[in-house]
């Protein structure tokens, strides 16, 4: 059976998500991302996309946060949503459709996870909880946990009805905003070998 590979983007991805019949992706290497399906010839370009480390769908939004090391690794950004005159709403990021978490603490954000009725927002030392009703910039921000967080976004795993998170060489349970510890002694992460070129320092 032969296979053959179609590139649909000449730029590295930092992440994405499935939109109705749509790939989203993001990057952090400048403005801007793609949707495309399959059969499309090319993507179309997201124009309006800012630069994010991540993304997430929530309530018929898409979610990202920025890149760390930036000055908006604290930003959580959202886009529009479907209606009768933006039938392709979704897609469009609007310059003020931004919250900061947790802007002085020093933190940046690693990672989202959509819940029921929240977004959970993961930070290398905190986790936050953000919450609206119809509008995210009429939405709340609340500190869930100060000293534990996820060192990144490979060390979030659905597990069950909750998530197994990494932060600082100690394993996690996450459920319902509270977060269990489960190895009573811290993991010791070793180099072994010669390292590979997309080896994660840290994963779960």
């Amino acid at each position: 059976l032969a296979t053959s590979w179609t590139e649909i983007w000449d730029s590295k991805a930092s992440d994405f998500i499935q939109y109705a019949d749509q790939i989203v992706a993001s990057r952090t290497s400048a403005t801007g991302g793609i949707r495309w399906k399959e059969g499309d010839t090319s993507a179309t370009v997201i124009s309006t996309m800012p630069k994010l480390e991540g993304l997430e769908l929530y309530r018929e939004r898409m979610f990202g946060f920025g890149p760390s090391n930036t000055a908006t690794e604290t930003a959580l950004y959202w886009s529009d949503i479907i209606t009768t005159d933006a039938p392709t709403g979704v897609y469009n990021w609007n310059a003020d459709s931004i919250i900061y978490v947790g802007r002085g603490n020093g933190q940046y954000i690693t990672g989202l996870v959509a819940e029921y009725n929240s977004i959970t927002i993961f930070k290398h030392a905190s986790t936050y909880s953000f919450t609206y009703i119809a509008l995210p910039e009429e939405g709340t921000m609340t500190l869930i946990q100060q000293g534990i967080g996820a060192e990144n976004r490979e060390c979030i795993a659905a597990y069950q009805n909750g998530y197994i998170v990494l932060h600082d060489r100690t394993l996690y349970k996450f459920q319902n905003n509270q977060y269990a510890p489960i190895n009573a002694q811290q993991v010791r992460f070793e180099a072994v070998g010669e390292e590979e070129t997309y080896a994660k320092n840290q994963c779960v």
